[in-house]
């Protein structure tokens, strides 16, 4: 599956959600332990399978997350540090993360927000990828 001839829907529809659902399911299970170098953080970012179900979610409301999605290594390559946070959510700690960066990316003029968890082993893993709306 190419990016460039994947017909994305842009309505708010249940369907058309469903459809870009399918989309990052098809495209990001692709990308499952893929790696990309983030300068910004010095270090190679694991795109992660742990985090496609939490991308899938977050991602398919709208048509420019999908379209994020389908950039997501340009993305990581491209990022600005914003932030990084103790894991919030019961998920986060139990994947083991020690903290979470969010960086900030730019998708054709639209911000683009990149969670990455770092693990004690010092690995970085791609948790998910949204537009900010």
């Amino acid at each position: 599956m190419s990016k460039e001839n994947i017909e994305i829907p842009k309505g708010n529809t249940p369907e058309a959600r469903q459809k870009r659902m399918n989309i990052i399911r098809q495209y990001a299970g692709r990308m499952k332990g893929d790696e990309v170098y983030c300068p910004v953080l010095g270090a190679k970012v694991v795109i992660n399978g742990t985090g496609i179900g939490e991308m899938i979610e977050h991602s398919s409301k709208s048509y420019l997350s999908t379209m994020a999605v389908l950039d997501l290594k340009h993305q990581i390559a491209i990022a600005k540090f914003f932030r990084y946070h103790i894991p919030k959510d019961n998920k986060q700690k139990k994947r083991g993360y020690l903290f979470m960066i969010e960086l900030h990316g730019d998708l054709d003029g639209k911000a683009t927000k990149i969670i990455v968890g770092v693990k004690l082993t010092a690995q970085y893993k791609h948790y998910c990828i949204t537009t900010l709306e």
